[in-house]
């Protein structure tokens, strides 16, 4: 009976597992038409090389109609060939975001790193595993498992004894399912909580203040994390843990918050 119940557990797994929770990619349609027709403007411009154009179009498109992986996906390109290095790198993440396994969005945000020196720190196994759902993949995770541990424990007190076992295992399968699924989540939304530096050649202070003595430099396009802040400005670490303060207008978060710069 246990053979069972281990043998309906790793179907659904595998139903689950082959199922694309991303929902996006670069190539989506548009939920309108006035949409549709900008995003075919910025594509427009961007083919005749009017790269200033083709942002000032699908950064109007974000502004009215939200993100999605496709206008940021081009914008990317846009600034990309602007040479504007931190915004192309910030609308790839975000693009990415929305649309984890996509690999034209992964391999220009490789590209445009390794070309100008930007090199992450090779990301572990169970990251790779975590990155492949979206934030609202791990979520949705989530809802069907505690589903289906309410479904299988009502089963289970309906079945006769004999019976009751099986369901308590699945549910007790599931349980282990959602806890990770639910960590996952956690761990996928804290891992986007970074910002980008979008301008160049910006210094870290030593203090909150312009006319403050600077430790160095950090190249555009970089990663931070944002400890604090005081008035015009963040208390910032690197990836290499170098901590200092910087412009509020230097950086902004790959995961837009009301207060977010």
């Amino acid at each position: 009976m246990r053979t069972v119940a281990m043998k309906s557990l790793f179907v659904l797994l595998v139903l689950l597992c082959s199922f694309d929770f991303s929902f996006s990619s670069p190539a989506v349609a548009f939920a309108n038409d006035t949409a549709s027709i900008s995003f075919q403007q910025g594509t427009a411009a961007y083919s005749r090389g009017d790269y200033d154009e083709a942002i000032r179009i699908f950064e109007k498109i974000i502004s009215t109609h939200g993100f999605s992986a496709s206008v940021l996906y081009n914008l990317g390109n846009s600034y990309a060939q602007s040479n504007k290095i931190g915004k192309a790198i910030l609308s790839y993440e975000r693009a990415r975001i929305l649309a984890p396994g996509n690999p034209d969005i992964t391999g220009n945000l490789q590209y445009i790193r390794k070309a100008h020196g930007i090199f992450e720190a090779e990301p572990s196994l169970a990251s790779r595993c975590i990155s492949r759902l979206t934030i609202d993949g791990w979520s949705i995770l989530v809802a069907i498992f505690f589903t289906l541990i309410c479904i299988s424990l009502a089963a289970a007190l309906l079945r006769k004894k004999n019976e009751m076992k099986r369901w308590i295992f699945i549910a007790l399968g599931c349980l282990i399912l959602l806890v990770f699924s639910t960590v996952a989540s956690i761990i996928s939304y804290t891992s986007r909580q970074v910002f980008i530096v979008t301008m160049p050649k910006t210094r870290i202070l030593l203090s909150p203040f312009s006319t403050s003595a600077s430790i160095g430099s950090i190249q555009e396009g970089r990663q931070l994390q944002v400890k604090k802040s005081h008035a015009d400005y963040y208390y910032v670490i690197d990836e290499t843990g170098r901590s200092g303060w910087i412009p509020q207008s230097a950086i902004e978060a790959i995961i837009v918050q009301p207060d977010s710069p």
